[in-house]
């Protein structure tokens, strides 16, 4: 699902749909961000996603978009098992 379909579907107007991605894009810029602090190099390691985000509920709906925005911001993720990792 896309995240104009969410919003919609949780009956967000235009406004807070705005609000909703600016924050994922938001969060997403400060997860890159404190990664690259903790992976300085590019070790072609894939670290398991609690390294960065928690997910001890599960992967929710934001969980992915988070995921998406931080694919834009050119980090890797690898899905084996149910058990996603990615490479800062």
């Amino acid at each position: 699902m896309n995240m104009a379909n969410y919003c919609y579907k949780k009956g967000m107007n235009l406004e807070q749909y705005k609000q909703f991605e600016a924050n994922v894009n938001s969060t997403a810029s400060t997860i890159y961000e404190n990664s690259k602090l903790i992976h300085k190099h590019d070790t072609g390691v894939y670290y398991p996603i609690n390294d960065i985000i928690n997910i001890s509920n599960g992967l929710t709906d934001t969980t992915y978009f988070i995921i998406d925005a931080l694919k834009k911001l050119h980090m890797e993720f690898i899905k084996e098992d149910n058990i996603i990792y990615y490479r800062a």
